[in-house]
């Protein structure tokens, strides 16, 4: 009779179609099809599909990246919609398109977090994307090189397709990580709290000193010692010896 129908949620109508919906237009995964549509219209980043004939895509959940079509993740990599696991050094939130590095104060050790912790008492954790505040490691980025080399690292780690298993602890994937030959341990003449940013606020007090590397706390910050005086903060040795 001439009428023109929309297509069928769940399916794509090339030209020349003649019904609502057919298995072989059935959308892929990490695509929608939500009606009207000549093609599959790919995910956006920060999103995925899993499921075969959807209308929708869902926001890349917690601890994972979306990276969409774009990327050069194969396909057979982790799963056909395109979602890792973040890196050791990052943390993804809901939607997430990339990683994104740890602020200074913070570092995540393992894989698939959705946020990063506080560095513990005794180091300084001044970087962007620290993975190993003991040995110093930090993520440096995701550029095409590391994700290629991620990739593999996840498929060589086995992450099992059908259960998304994640394997905790660092993968060493070279490319992604970068080692900027700095100690992280609080140096002498401060105290370094949890989550602490930088070292002008972990400086010892003016009348203290420290000559102990590692300290947390400010009351590990030594006293003057009898007849000398400590008149700087940060002090890793008191000034001198009191006059007369």
């Amino acid at each position: 009779n001439g009428s023109v129908y929309a297509c069928d949620a769940g399916f794509f109508c090339p030209a020349g179609m003649s019904v609502r919906s057919q298995f072989d237009f059935t959308c892929p995964v990490g695509s929608y099809c939500s009606g009207s549509h000549g093609f599959p219209i790919p995910c956006s980043p920060g999103y995925f599909q899993p499921t075969a004939g959807s209308s929708f895509c869902i926001p890349c959940p917690l601890g994972f990246f979306c990276p969409g079509i774009m990327s050069v993740i194969p396909s057979t990599v982790y799963n056909d919609s395109f979602m890792l696991p973040c890196p050791a050094g990052t943390f993804c939130p809901l939607g997430s398109a990339y990683p994104r590095q740890c602020l200074p104060g913070t570092y995540s050790s393992r894989l698939a977090a959705p946020n990063c912790s506080s560095c513990p008492p005794g180091y300084i954790c001044k970087d962007f994307g620290i993975s190993d505040y003991v040995n110093a490691t930090v993520y440096s980025g995701m550029n095409s090189q590391c994700l290629d080399a991620f990739a593999s690292a996840m498929r060589v780690f086995g992450m099992l397709r059908a259960n998304r298993t994640i394997v905790e602890g660092t993968i060493p994937a070279n490319p992604c990580y970068k080692n900027p030959k700095i100690d992280y341990t609080c140096p002498i003449g401060h105290f370094c709290p949890a989550g602490l940013r930088n070292l002008e606020a972990g400086r010892c007090p003016r009348g203290t000193f420290s000559d102990t590397t590692g300290i947390g706390d400010i009351l590990q910050c030594r006293p003057c010692l009898p007849g000398m005086f400590c008149v700087e903060p940060g002090l890793s040795a008191p000034t001198g010896l009191c006059s007369g």
